[in-house]
């Protein structure tokens, strides 16, 4: 009985875990997001992007076409 207990509760807090990351993961995934467009918009309202520029992974994804 006393293993199955250690089992369950290791399944339990394996599984809480794995959802808090989850959360974290989003949370930074949305500020990521928020900070690479808030910086695009403010460039593109100074006329500072230029169009034909070398953009990382994350800038492309943000671009609109």
């Amino acid at each position: 009985a006393h293993h199955e207990d250690f089992f369950t509760r290791a399944v339990i807090i394996t599984i809480v875990k794995a959802i808090v990351l989850l959360i974290g993961a989003a949370l930074f995934w949305r500020l990521a997001v928020f900070h690479t467009t808030r910086r695009y918009f403010e460039a593109k309202a100074d006329g500072a992007v230029p169009p034909a520029e070398e953009t990382s992974g994350m800038e492309k994804l943000m671009r609109p076409i």
